[in-house]
C-alpha cells in the first residue's frame, strides 16, 4: 500500500487536495460560481445564453463522485438559472415554460454529472491498476520511485529525516522450486503484509520486482529511525 503523497508546489494537484480535504471550500466555491453566473445571466437577458458556464461548478462537485452532492448543486443551478431568466425577461416566460425548461436543464445536468462520475471512477480504477502491485496490494516499482522522488524533494523544504531499506526474500527461488509458485506468491503477500503493518502513514513501502521490496521510513526525529 502506498502510504504517502505530499506536494508543496502550488499546482492543480494542490487545489484538488484542498477541495478534497475541505469540502466546505469546494461547496463555497461552487455556490459562489453559480451565483456569479446567474447574475451574469440576468444582465445578459433571454437572448444570450450562458448555459455552458453552469457546467463548471457542477464539474467541481461531481468530480468527487458524489451523486447526492451533485443533485443538490443541480437543483441550485436550475433554480438560479430559472430565476435569472424570468426576472430578466418575464414577458418570455410563463409558468409552463419555466417548469419545462427547468426539467430539461435538470435532465441535461444530471446526465452530464453521471457521465463525469463514471469517467472519474474509471480513471481512479486505472490509476490504481497502474500504481499498485496486483499480487501484494502495495505500491509497484513505478509508484514507489515516483513517491520516493516526492519524499526527496520534501527534504529540501522541511526538516524531515529519511531511511531507505531494500529487502529481498532469502532462498525465494528454492521456495518456488520445492513448494511451487502459489506458495511463493503466498510468502510474498506475507512479506508485504508485514511491511504495511510496520510502516506508518508517513512511510512508503513497495514491491520493486520479484522478491525485492523497498521501504522508506520518514520521521522528524532522527533518533526514531
Amino acid at each position: 500500500m502506498m502510504k504517502r503523497s505530499i506536494s508543496y508546489w502550488v499546482n492543480l494537484g494542490t487545489v484538488r487536495r484542498i477541495f478534497h480535504q475541505r469540502p466546505v471550500i469546494l461547496w463555497g466555491t461552487a455556490c459562489a460560481s453559480v451565483f456569479v453566473i446567474a447574475v451574469a445571466d440576468y444582465f445578459t437577458g433571454a437572448l444570450v445564453t450562458l448555459s455552458a458556464f453552469y457546467l463548471g461548478p457542477l464539474i467541481l462537485v461531481a468530480w468527487r463522485r458524489s451523486r447526492t452532492q451533485a443533485q443538490l448543486l443541480i437543483l441550485l443551478i436550475v433554480m438560479s438559472w430559472a430565476a435569472a431568466n424570468y426576472y430578466s425577461s418575464p414577458e418570455y416566460y410563463s409558468l409552463g415554460v419555466i417548469l419545462w425548461n427547468a426539467f430539461v436543464r435538470w435532465l441535461h445536468l444530471t446526465l452530464s454529472a453521471e457521465i463525469l462520475i463514471l469517467f472519474r471512477k474509471s480513471q481512479d480504477e486505472l490509476k490504481l491498476l497502474a500504481n499498485i502491485d496486483t499480487l501484494t496490494g502495495i505500491a509497484n516499482r513505478r509508484s514507489f520511485n515516483t513517491e520516493l522522488l516526492n519524499i526527496l524533494n520534501d527534504l529540501k523544504l522541511t526538516d524531515i529525516y529519511v531511511t531507505m531499506a531494500i529487502i529481498d526474500v532469502d532462498f525465494f527461488k528454492k521456495i518456488n522450486d520445492e513448494y511451487g509458485h502459489p506458495h511463493g506468491d503466498f510468502k510474498l503477500k506475507q512479506v508485504a503484509s508485514v511491511l504495511v503493518i510496520t510502516c506508518s502513514e508517513r512511510d512508503l513501502c513497495g514491491r520493486l520486482g520479484g522478491d525485492e521490496f523497498g521501504v522508506v521510513f520518514v520521521s522528524s526525529n532522527p533518533h526514531s529511525l
